[in-house]
């Protein structure tokens, strides 16, 4: 156990001996990454006498067991607490004396929230402000395909930071890959967009593009209402058209219930019939709509498991 040949052991008049001996250790402690950063990892310490059994020697704690004299605190870790137990470890029908020692440390989030958590999250909202770019820029696909690699650069860095273990997945590695998962599908869609906007304008629309248009995905990206919008935003006045005297007459909603009423029977029955252009604009509508939702649920249930992992452990 002791390198030092020339350690004493001394003996008291009682008989007890008292060895005190005088080295370094080295020990490797299992890494749980579940919650990293904000993670608390336990360091288990054996000491066994497997020289002796436990009818020859027995181990035990005294003084509190860990003397914390010689502590510095780290940058890296917060130390927290220890525990101290004995047990007996059989090796066929021998058993031996062990003194087992827990130690408990937290680590200091700041550094990686800084330097990790927050740029991620920049980046996963740049993602989807590609479609607020006008097409006709021609600086979308450029726009998308910078921020994907640079987030996938960030990635690479962050991995090398990461504890390579495989006994546990890293939440943040998860929260990685749904958006490097986001930010490609992002370039689809934004290829989807780009294909329509190039189309010819006398070019039919298909049938399930204008179905999906008059749908709720229509209602989702805002490009079209149903009757009960205009009943929600109290509009004042309903104008009518092609009357037999060929004038726009304007009349109080609250007044004529039954023009209000022909009116909205009209917007449920009547479905609009896009052109190339709208669809554009509903394509691009409903991409950044479905992204950024996406992203801001992937941000708020993430920071709970990160606060869930940093409070409870």
């Amino acid at each position: 156990m002791d390198s030092n040949s020339l350690n004493p052991i001394r003996i008291l008049s009682d008989g007890l001996c008292v060895y005190n001996p005088i080295d370094v250790y080295s020990t490797h402690c299992e890494s749980d990454a579940t919650y990293y950063p904000f993670d608390t990892q336990e360091c288990e310490i054996q000491i066994a006498a497997w020289a002796y059994t436990v009818d020859e020697i027995s181990l035990e704690w005294i003084d509190g067991g860990l003397d914390m004299s010689f502590f510095n605190e780290n940058g890296g870790w917060v130390y927290k607490n220890y525990e101290i137990t004995t047990s007996v470890s059989y090796r066929g029908s021998t058993s031996f004396p062990v003194a087992i020692l827990k130690m408990y440390f937290k680590r200091r989030p700041l550094f990686q929230v800084i330097n990790t958590v927050t740029p991620c999250a920049m980046l996963a909202f740049l993602i989807t402000m590609a479609f607020k770019l006008p097409p006709d820029s021609g600086e979308r696909m450029g726009f998308s395909l910078t921020v994907l690699l640079a987030y996938a650069v960030y990635l690479t860095i962050v991995s090398a930071n990461l504890p390579t273990t495989s006994l546990t997945t890293s939440v943040l590695s998860i929260y990685l890959l749904l958006t490097l998962t986001a930010g490609t599908l992002s370039i689809g869609a934004s290829i989807m967009v780009l294909r329509c906007h190039c189309k010819k304008e006398d070019e039919p629309v298909p049938s399930w593009i204008q179905k999906k248009y008059n749908g709720f995905l229509g209602k989702f990206a805002g490009v079209t209402k149903s009757a009960s919008y205009a009943k929600v935003h109290n509009i004042a006045c309903v104008e009518v058209a092609e009357l037999d005297t060929k004038k726009k007459i304007k009349t109080d909603v609250g007044n004529k219930q039954e023009i209000m009423s022909n009116t909205a029977t009209s917007v449920n029955t009547e479905k609009t019939i896009p052109d190339w252009p709208k669809v554009t604009v509903f394509l691009d509508e409903f991409f950044f709509r479905a992204f950024f939702l996406f992203t801001v649920i992937e941000q708020v249930l993430f920071l709970v498991v990160f606060l869930f992992g940093y409070i409870n452990h």
